[in-house]
């Protein structure tokens, strides 16, 4: 199951990015890992099949080569969603250890707090933005990593995680008092707000929502596995 707000999901499970080549596994499952104090409204249903925009390298995060990457594994996910921490936590883990020193596999994360379900999910999206802010994407990419390992998801612990936003900066080699700083920054702010709002746009409904895209901005949404994921990319890269 997959962590809803009003908006029901339908997970395509099988199929073919034209011209791509890239297979994607025709078995059903159903134990797909999908699982601020600034909120933002859920808006109407859409009922179209999901469409992410093309990773841009200049406002995405990304780990890897943007310019040697074929595949980019688009993550949408919420940091106070279980189904989202147990994705990082294990099939997250699985393929950076598969595709981490791949120059040919990307991973790009997209904020998208459900503010309705964890009032903190966006004020800690707004954490990983200064990280990003003061030390790039490697370091938002360490951030997310924290606060994942720190968080109990489902508000469980969301005051804590939240108050040691700086701490956890500070953890990964970031000025402390410059991060506190750029937590009041309503910029930073907005930034998480239009990562939500192109999750809407692209028709994202839960999360974690993962799809495999290429190069030329073309996009399978796919079961948010390691065991799915990696014979799909894998086929992919075989038929280049």
């Amino acid at each position: 199951m997959n962590e809803k707000y009003l908006v029901p999901v339908s997970i395509l499970i099988a199929g073919i990015l034209v011209g791509g080549g890239l297979y994607l596994s025709s078995t059903k499952t159903d134990s797909t890992d999908k699982d601020n104090s600034n909120s933002f409204e859920v808006v109407e249903e859409k009922p179209k099949e999901p469409t992410p925009s093309k990773v841009n390298k200049n406002s995405d995060h990304i780990s890897g080569n943007y310019d040697k990457a074929e595949l980019f594994i688009v993550e949408y996910s919420d940091t106070e969603c279980p189904f989202c921490k147990r994705y990082n936590d294990q099939s997250g883990s699985k393929l950076e250890a598969k595709y981490g020193d791949d120059d040919r596999v990307a991973f790009v994360y997209r904020s998208f707090p459900l503010g309705q379900l964890h009032p903190t999910a966006a004020t800690e999206a707004v954490g990983l933005e200064c990280a990003a802010k003061l030390g790039g994407n490697n370091k938002f990419f360490e951030m997310k990593k924290e606060v994942f390992a720190l968080t109990k998801s489902n508000n469980k612990n969301a005051k804590e995680v939240v108050d040691s936003l700086p701490k956890l900066a500070e953890k990964i080699g970031l000025n402390k008092d410059e991060f506190v700083k750029c937590q009041l920054d309503k910029t930073i702010a907005e930034k998480v707000k239009s990562s939500f709002n192109e999750a809407i746009s692209a028709g994202v409904g839960g999360t974690p929502t993962v799809f495999v895209q290429t190069k030329d901005g073309k996009s399978v949404n796919i079961p948010a596995s390691a065991d799915i994921i990696i014979p799909s990319i894998d086929k992919f890269l075989k038929n280049k």
